[in-house]
């Protein structure tokens, strides 16, 4: 179990890896393996942004913010801090920046919306006149 959970990110980046990602993220839902989440956000919150932006890789950061509580995928939330508004105008990113408002708490939320309305290059970022 160690050894996928720190091979994660490369795991994750690949169509066939993802697979095991997935299988990783919903087993470790079962109460005898929820002592691993931690490790799994804290890998996933070490490369979100690398993920945030794979094909594959968005996948298993959607799967871990829709299966893991509120209080567990903190660390993916902030790990996006900085950089929301250019996560949000990219195809694979976006779908991560939408379950991160999803799964944000009131105030991590309003942080990321500030973010939003600070952005000087949003509209022009996702919409080119």
């Amino acid at each position: 179990m160690q050894e996928v959970i720190e091979a994660l990110a490369l795991t994750c980046n690949n169509a066939n890896g993802l697979h095991v990602i997935k299988k990783l993220l919903s087993l470790c839902t079962l109460p005898e393996y929820e002592k691993y989440q931690p490790q799994i956000i804290a890998q996933m919150a070490a490369n979100c942004i690398e993920l945030a932006q794979n094909p594959y890789g968005n996948y298993g950061l959607q799967i871990a913010l829709d299966s893991y509580p509120q209080e567990r995928c903190v660390p993916i939330i902030e790990s996006i801090k900085g950089k929301v508004a250019h996560l949000s105008v990219t195809k694979y990113s976006s779908n991560v920046v939408e379950r991160c408002f999803e799964k944000a708490g009131p105030k991590l939320c309003a942080q990321l919306i500030g973010e939003l309305i600070q952005a000087d290059n949003l509209i022009s970022t996702s919409h080119p006149s």
